[in-house]
Parts: C-alpha cells; structure tokens; sequence
C-alpha cells in the first residue's frame, strides 16, 4: 500500500529568492538550515512507487532532516525533540504532497528508540529502591520480633479496629514473621520489566510501534539492533508490507535493510540524488570488499 505518493522539497527558484532575503540577517549562528542542504544536491522531489523507499547517504548526508521535513509537513507527532531552527516552519511551507495519510501513521526515531530504553531503566530503578525499603521492613519487623517476648495474638490485641492502618501494620508482622522474604516481596511489589538487553527491547518496541494499514518513517532504527535484530526488523517489515497495508520510509545505511526487497532507495550521497540498487551503494560495497580482503579467515 501506498499511501504517500510524491513528496515536494523547494523548487531551485523558490531556495534562491528566500536566502538571498534572509542572508544579510543571519543571528542565530545556525545557518539557513534545512535551506540549501538538498538544493546543493539538486534534490527536489520524491516519488513514492514501492511500499518501501529508502533515504540512503554518510553522517551529516540530510536522511534525519528528510525524514523531519516530511513527518512535520504531514503533521505527524515527534517523540523525541529535534534540530529545528528559526527557518524550518518557513521551509516546511514551500514543500507539498499528495496522498491519504492514515491518521495513525507516526515517525519512530532512534531517540525515541533511546527514551524508551531510559523509561525502562529508570523504572527498574525504582523498583529496586522500592525493594530496598521492603526489606528493610521485613528485616526490622524480625529484628523486632527477636527483641522482645510478644507474641502474635500480643499484636492481635494492640489492633486499633477504628484504625484501617492498624490492620495493614498486623497484616505486615504476620506475614514477616511466619513466611520467608521472598513471600514478602512479591506481595509487595511488581516484577521488574523482564531483563531484556537494550537490542531486544528495542526490537520489541518496533513491533509495539508498527500497527496496520499506516505510514511509518523510521530514522536509523537498527540502532542497538544486533545484525541478527537488524534481519528480524527486516522481516517484519517486509511482512508488514505485505500482510498489513503499511508504508516505510526508513533513513539507514544498515546493508541489512538497504537489502529490502522491492524497495526504492535515494542515494543522498550522490549529486544529482537518483535512485539506486542496493548493491551499486558505497557503504554496501565496503562491507562486501571487507568480507572478501578477510575470505581466508573463514577457512
């Protein structure tokens, strides 16, 4: 399914009339961006023919700006905070489209990726410091117990019937003193989110992440994806296309996913941008002549 058909950066014309205004009031030290950045690289338009269109170029080649420039001119919300300075709404008016957008679509970037990794960490940091204070507890209730000679109908006796809390407090010896700290804990406490590394966490938000029939723009997601990952990321969204009406556009240079059948790839790193096969692209074609310099390691 193809839901955005083409997409329309500024014309040559339109780039040369904004700047040459705004250049002799440039304050802010960052530039123009994002003017000139694909201008330079005579890229005006994107034609969307596959399910799948890859943004492919080097650090600093414009994929994460692309990807921004069409997610915000299709109103699709950030996560993640990005780079935009005083001149991106101004560019973003000159660039049009046409399509249907389906209105769950959504851009899932690297950052976003990373948040959600530190949500999960920082949530089983308080978990552990919750953990920490319910052994305490457990530990003083015994230490408590050992101190003195009451007995439990002694504390049955000291419960306040008008006093919900005095229940809870007697609920707490009891439990301290007749069952084990293991006991204790799990009544008082959620498990941790299952102690996944941060590659299968990520993987599992990508398949949390990626719905039916909707646009995805994705921003280098093999990101603390292992190779492994990357194919498994890779299937899914070869079946997505398929079996769930989705469209990608993914900014990488991960050989894995440049590898997606049936996909169109911009090659950002040439000028004129033009599409290519994703075995005539430079990063590829390192790894390939890597693996065949070190062929006599695998024997």
């Amino acid at each position: 399914m193809v839901y955005l058909r083409n997409f329309n950066l500024p014309s040559y014309q339109d780039e040369e009339n904004i700047t040459s205004h705004w250049k002799t009031n440039l304050t802010t030290g960052t530039g123009l961006y994002p003017f000139n950045i694909f201008s330079s690289k005579e890229f005006y338009s994107l034609s969307f023919e596959s399910p799948i269109t890859i943004i492919y170029g080097d650090n600093g080649s414009g994929k994460s700006t692309l990807l921004n420039i069409i997610a915000e001119k299709l109103k699709l919300k950030h996560s993640a905070a990005y780079n935009r300075t005083h001149w991106f709404n101004e560019y973003i008016s000159y660039c049009n489209y046409e399509g249907n957008i389906p209105e769950q679509s959504k851009i899932i970037t690297s950052d976003d990726v990373f948040d959600c990794m530190l949500g999960f960490r920082e949530m089983n940091l308080g978990i552990e410091h919750n953990r920490d204070i319910i052994v305490d507890k457990f530990i003083n209730i015994r230490n408590e117990k050992e101190k003195n000679t009451l007995s439990l109908k002694d504390y049955v006796n000291k419960i306040d019937c008008s006093n919900p809390k005095s229940f809870i407090e007697f609920e707490e010896v009891w439990e301290a003193v007749k069952g084990s700290l293991n006991q204790f804990q799990k009544k008082r406490i959620r498990k941790n989110i299952p102690g996944k590394s941060n590659g299968e966490n990520s993987i599992v938000y990508f398949y949390n992440k990626i719905q039916e029939n909707a646009l995805y723009l994705l921003d280098e997601p093999e990101n603390s994806l292992s190779p492994e990952r990357q194919l498994e990321l890779l299937e899914y969204i070869q079946n997505s296309t398929i079996g769930c009406g989705c469209q990608f556009i993914i900014a990488t240079h991960s050989p894995f996913l440049l590898s997606l059948k049936r996909s169109q790839i911009y090659d950002l790193d040439d000028i004129p941008v033009r599409t290519k096969k994703w075995t005539e692209l430079k990063n590829v074609r390192l790894y390939r002549n890597f693996f065949i310099e070190h062929e006599d390691d695998f024997k």
